[in-house]
């Protein structure tokens, strides 16, 4: 199973619950209960109060009659990257702005936030998710490819945050997804806006855990989650 992002927590969640189902896992630049994006990085609505997520939670349907969604989508887009070419840029934006999108996304959070009144700050903005992956358990001896970001993309003025953060990630909660597995790599990409920049490294990973699989007619050893480094 390959997953990305918030992807990584689904699929670890998968193997725990379907273990025979599961011989290995690439985690693509994956999520994880523990990390703290900057602020800048969040999305609009994990930057509000909860009392003002509760009362959009509960005014969702109204607003999305209205075009308020719409409209906000198109007051928060981030800049995009410097190396993106104009019509990169003009894509992004228009994926950012998609309506259905952005209210999939809040009723996502509501439904997961106690209709928006818990906000939280760490890992994947979903509590849910978040504490499943938390009891989830280790990957055992599943051939395991961790890919990560080796830059990461910050507007003008937030480059100290985001160098901070990406401290942690790269050197810390990404060495620890490795180790959930006692097959487990880390490989760093050179990317920093999104794994998308390198397909070419995707595949690779992936056809690396397959031919380990097929090489080794893998059976997953499963055992309990090794302590992370702290």
């Amino acid at each position: 199973m390959v997953g990305g992002s918030v992807g990584g927590e689904y699929v670890r969640i998968y193997t725990a619950h379907y273990p025979t189902d599961v011989a290995g896992l690439v985690l693509v630049d994956s999520a994880t209960p523990d990390m703290r994006e900057p602020d800048f990085a969040l999305a609009p609505v994990n930057r509000m109060s909860g009392s003002t997520r509760h009362l959009i939670c509960m005014g969702l349907p109204a607003m999305t009659r209205l075009g308020i969604i719409r409209f906000m989508a198109s007051r928060e887009r981030r800049p995009p990257p410097d190396d993106f070419t104009p019509e990169q840029s003009d894509t992004l934006a228009k994926l950012e702005a998609q309506p259905k999108a952005n209210e999939t996304d809040i009723q996502q959070a509501c439904a997961a936030t106690d209709e928006g009144r818990i906000v939280s700050r760490t890992g994947g903005g979903n509590p849910d998710i978040d504490n499943a992956v938390r009891n989830a358990g280790s990957l055992g001896d599943r051939p395991l490819v961790v890919l990560t970001a080796g830059r990461y993309w910050a507007p003008p003025g937030f480059e100290k945050e985001a160098a901070e953060y990406h401290e942690i990630q790269v050197h810390l909660l990404q060495v620890n997804l490795a180790r959930l597995s006692t097959r487990g790599r880390q490989v760093i990409v050179d990317a920093h806006h999104g794994m998308e920049e390198s397909p070419d490294s995707i595949v690779a990973a992936v056809r690396q855990v397959v031919d380990e699989v097929r090489a080794n007619n893998h059976v997953a050893d499963v055992r309990p989650a090794p302590k992370p480094v702290k």
